[in-house]
């Protein structure tokens, strides 16, 4: 590696606009020992009974006979390791950048009841922010999906793992150590790929993070992230592979070389060019199965179990009104206005 881990840490603290990329929405949303939203259905791939890999651990164990890893820390956990390795280190004074974490960013999921004051720590997240009351706002998402994407690790202790030149000195109980490095031996399913599992997204962001709230967590009126009712509209571009390695694709789905997507660029010349309404939703993956799950997650917490099974039956009505088709329809009726809870 270019960078050895004590260096990307401590370039992580120097630039707190980092920790913003850090998952938001705790364990509801990115999942826990019980599993994860943006599991893979059990019909993907596997012999039948066959147990399988979840994302719900971000850092996960291998077992010694092969079988399905075992999670060892969740989203949030990892965030509150993060906060107190900040805190141990040498290099921050008084807990500074402990606190840094707590005071301004806020990373969970919020019940509805502060989403109507939300603090400023929290605008960052749309979990704990909803959308300003803009009636005549049109939100477009725009991503793309297809590509392998990391989305947990199995790991293991340093004294395990292979040690490297740039993680050795790390590892050798300095006290700045590296607690965890990738199990590189570990390929498995769903797709785990030297040691790390493998999701839908655009390569870099998973599809989860990049669809949920376009696709539902805006749409549905009573979850409260759209006071407004503004209008939504997804569009996802399932990505090409280059004629020439390393080369960008003109219709590439990749996190960076999307921007050179020649469909994305005439879909957004025509929405600035005024003529948006033309433009209707384009969903390919699995986006809606997943919203789904995250619904029968987040709704509890929001609103409390009595409103639960409601809105995940409301969910369900949306899913196969939409399945066949995510165009807008032959009356000039777009999927985003269907399903917009009224």
């Amino acid at each position: 590696a270019l960078l050895s881990p004590r260096l990307r840490r401590r370039m992580m603290r120097a630039f707190p606009a980092t920790q913003t990329l850090l998952p938001m929405g705790g364990d509801v949303i990115w999942g826990d020992g019980s599993g994860a939203p943006d599991d893979p259905p059990a019909e993907d791939g596997g012999p039948p009974g066959e147990e399988r890999a979840t994302f719900g651990g971000l850092l996960q164990r291998a077992r010694a006979d092969g079988s399905r890893p075992t999670p060892l820390m969740t989203a949030s956990e990892g965030v509150d390791a993060l906060r107190v390795d900040a805190a141990a280190s040498r290099e921050i004074a008084n807990d500074t950048e402990s606190k840094a974490f707590r005071m301004f960013y806020d990373l969970d999921a919020k019940p509805l009841a502060e989403l109507l004051h939300p603090r400023e720590n929290a605008w960052i997240n749309p979990l704990a922010t909803p959308l300003p009351f803009a009636p005549d706002l049109t939100v477009t998402c725009m991503y793309g999906v297809g590509q392998s994407t990391e989305r947990a690790y199995t790991v293991v202790d340093p004294a395990q793992g292979e040690k490297t030149s740039a993680t050795a000195p790390e590892a050798s109980g300095s006290g700045d150590g590296v607690p965890f490095l990738i199990d590189r031996n570990v390929n498995a399913r769903p797709k785990i790929v030297n040691g790390v599992l493998i999701t839908d997204g655009d390569g870099t962001v998973p599809l989860m993070s990049l669809g949920y709230m376009c696709a539902r967590g805006w749409r549905s009126r009573r979850l409260g992230y759209n006071p407004s009712g503004s209008a939504m509209r997804t569009r996802e571009y399932r990505g090409e592979e280059a004629t020439v390695p390393g080369m960008r694709g003109s219709h590439s789905a990749d996190h960076v070389d999307i921007m050179g997507n020649v469909e994305l660029i005439a879909d957004v010349l025509t929405i600035v060019s005024g003529e948006g309404d033309g433009v209707g939703d384009q969903v390919s993956s699995d986006i809606m199965r997943i919203a789904d799950r995250v619904d029968e997650r987040l709704i509890p917490t929001l609103r409390g179990e009595k409103l639960h099974q409601s809105c995940v039956d409301e969910a369900k009505q949306h899913v196969s009104a939409t399945s066949t088709s995510m165009q807008t329809t032959a009356n000039g009726e777009s999927f985003s206005q269907r399903l917009m809870v009224q």
